[in-house]
């Protein structure tokens, strides 16, 4: 035992984190009810995004020992990450009752308020995380990338302009990278950007020695092009070259080849194109789920606008992209497992836990609208699991959703963004899921929006929407420009509806690789003989 802890206190110190749960499984199956090993192992899968599987973890060490700090905080952290609210604040209330400076546990709350569009709250809990710190302009405090992001977002929810735009501009002055920062106050007033700014940026791309490591590297040299894209895209040329660099920098930290989403694809058409749910559905009430909305298709197609347009109605909530369904059903994709998953129980609880999850953000309200775009990819759960429940779907053209999709500094969270063939593969496996949706299911699946529609003739898109989803009440363009969204959509909604987006005439160099790429992947799934 003494040997494998030596050796698991290496592989954590080095980073080794998926060796560490390797080991730790081994570890705890022999030594089940170990605290510090159950601990360690929360801390690993923490440490790789595995938020389900440290929720366990620390759940199990928190029925030992609830007064540890530590794994309140890492359960107030990961509530929040997976958006349950409600837990969320019961794990960092129970932690400040301990420990009222625990600084990180504020800014949950901060964060967990924000989401719940409660603007009020989220900067009280801001300003005691910054207070912790030694203020909101301390050297502590701006170390924190993710805080200060925070921040200038309640102040622009919170329609602060002026507060926004005083912080913004004296952190800035103090020459510290803050690239979300830096791409907020250009969007809201270019002409505050300062010479300062832009030698900061430029510095990250000239010095590349300065980080730790690659991943570091690349990600800051990004999101740097990234800036000097946004900065500069009145000259198309010279911002469209950025854009690439970016995207360079950014598919040069991918680690899941493109095709391992196309197998996960295949894998869904290919179980459930003979699935029989009749048994299940005869133990789901018809009814669950009514007043939701599911809003659906690619990313940067215009599901946020739509979000925007429906939460005008009356007696409507808009819940912004729930993770739930992406975190409870992501690992099932990798191996489904018809037996173990998809069986009455298991379909009741994913409802069941859904509907406690949105119950604090949907506080009463009729309807309630989760415009998480890939959901797309878990209809079939979730139309089983809510039958009651609504969805839509909009859809773009391929090649301006594609430079939307290019433009977008996503990094970490959409591995398919950095190139156009990666956004072509994506595009057709997308495509023909719902073509497959639709074909195996006895009534239309989705109200289908075409962005182009929405944006060209509204006002018909709109009433054919309000009749859809049964919502009351008059749509109000200004309370639509007001909409909060925390998506990179947000400097676009908060403006009028515009049409520029339509017919894209920028990346030319790719445009006619990324249709022959997208020809050759709608070719290989017409050869699959489905469609």
């Amino acid at each position: 035992m003494t040997g494998n802890l030596s050796k698991l206190n290496e592989l954590i110190n080095t980073a080794n984190y998926a060796k560490a749960e390797f080991l730790l499984y081994d570890l705890i199956q022999k030594n089940p009810n170990d605290y510090n090993l159950n601990k360690n192992l929360g801390m690993v899968l923490l440490a790789q995004k595995k938020y389900q599987g440290a929720l366990l973890s620390f759940e199990k060490c928190y029925f030992v020992n609830n007064k540890d700090t530590d794994i309140l905080m890492n359960l107030s952290y990961l509530f929040l990450k997976v958006q349950d609210h409600s837990q969320c604040i019961k794990f960092s209330e129970e932690a400040i009752n301990l420990d009222s400076k625990l600084a990180g546990v504020y800014q949950n709350l901060a964060t967990c308020y924000l989401e719940m569009h409660n603007f009020e709250k989220a900067l009280e809990f801001a300003d005691k995380t910054a207070k912790i710190r030694g203020g909101l302009e301390s050297e502590e405090n701006l170390k924190y990338d993710d805080f200060i992001n925070i921040y200038v977002d309640i102040l622009l929810a919170s329609k602060e302009l002026s507060l926004f735009e005083n912080f913004s501009q004296s952190v800035l002055d103090k020459e510290i990278f803050h690239p979300e920062l830096f791409i907020k106050l250009l969007g809201h007033d270019s002409t505050k950007i300062k010479k300062i700014y832009l030698d900061v940026i430029q510095n990250i791309i000239n010095d590349p020695e300065q980080f730790n490591n690659k991943i570091e590297k690349n990600a800051k040299i990004a999101s740097a092009n990234i800036c000097l894209a946004e900065y500069y895209k009145k000259d198309r040329t010279i911002s469209e070259q950025y854009f690439i660099t970016a995207n360079n920098h950014i598919a040069d930290m991918q680690r899941a080849p493109i095709y391992a989403r196309q197998q996960m694809y295949l894998d869904l058409v290919n179980y459930f194109k003979n699935f029989n749910e009749k048994k299940i559905l005869e133990n789901v009430d018809q009814k669950k789920g009514e007043g939701l909305i599911f809003i659906v298709g690619m990313p940067r197609s215009g599901t946020t606008l739509t979000e925007s347009i429906l939460s005008t109605a009356d007696n409507t909530v808009a819940g912004g992209e729930k993770v739930f369904f992406t975190n409870n059903l992501w690992s099932i994709f990798s191996d489904l497992k018809p037996d173990q998953y998809i069986n009455p129980d298991f379909i009741k609880e994913l409802g069941d836990r859904y509907l406690a999850t949105i119950e604090l953000h949907r506080n009463g309200a009729k309807n309630f609208i989760d415009k998480m775009p890939a959901n797309f990819l878990y209809y079939k759960f979730i139309k089983l699991a809510l039958p009651g429940s609504k969805f839509i779907h909009v859809y773009r053209d391929s090649w301006d959703n594609a430079i939307s999709l290019f433009k977008a500094n996503y990094q970490d969270t959409i591995i398919y963004a950095s190139s156009f063939f990666g956004i072509a593969t994506e595009y057709s496996n997308y495509s023909h899921l719902m073509k497959f949706w639709e074909k195996t299911s006895s009534s239309p699946c989705f109200f289908n929006v075409s962005y182009e529609d929405l944006v060209s003739n509204t006002d018909k898109i709109i009433h054919d929407l309000w009749k859809y989803c049964g919502l009351i009440g008059n749509f109000s363009s200004e309370k639509r420009k007001s909409h909060y969204a925390n998506t990179a959509s947000q400097q676009q909604v908060s403006r009028d509806i515009y049409k520029t987006s339509l017919k894209k005439e920028e990346f030319l160099e790719f445009k006619e690789q990324f249709y022959t790429d997208l020809a050759q992947q709608n070719t290989f799934w017409q050869k699959l003989g489905i469609f």
